[in-house]
């Protein structure tokens, strides 16, 4: 193999070898509904207070709401008739384009909801697509 051919393998080689380690590494690092309920539940399970929810979502950098008191008024779970009368407040929170499809994006979408006390008595964890 000549001296040209073998710089042209080894750069081709490097960029095939570059493009296989970042695809890995989106992958991995990828948020999924099953990768935030584990984080809920290990670092604010049902019975935390409202600052620990909020410490979470702020230390993963989850863009999420202030403690709003009623019932949240979207339409993401059906959790309206179940929690009614029982919910003083939630928080809100949305990780933005978590997930790519051809003409979809994927957003993973969170309702934190409070007793009367601020504890965190029930979660959804929903992903949720936009697009054209």
């Amino acid at each position: 193999m000549t001296k040209r051919k073998k710089i042209i393998f080894v750069v081709l080689a490097t960029i095939l070898l570059l493009l296989t380690a970042a695809l890995l590494w989106v992958g991995m690092n990828r948020w999924t509904e099953a990768r935030a309920e584990r984080m809920i539940k290990k670092e604010a399970p049902i019975g935390s207070d409202v600052a620990a929810v909020d410490a979470m979502l702020t230390a993963h950098e989850i863009p999420h709401s202030a403690y709003q008191q009623g019932l949240d008024q979207s339409n993401i779970d059906n959790k309206r008739e179940k929690l009614q009368g029982i919910v003083s407040g939630h928080i809100v929170a949305l990780k933005k384009d978590v997930a790519w499809g051809w003409m979809v994006r994927w957003h993973l979408a969170m309702r934190f909801y409070y007793d009367e006390q601020g504890k965190l008595i029930d979660y959804t964890v929903k992903m949720i697509g936009t697009g054209p």
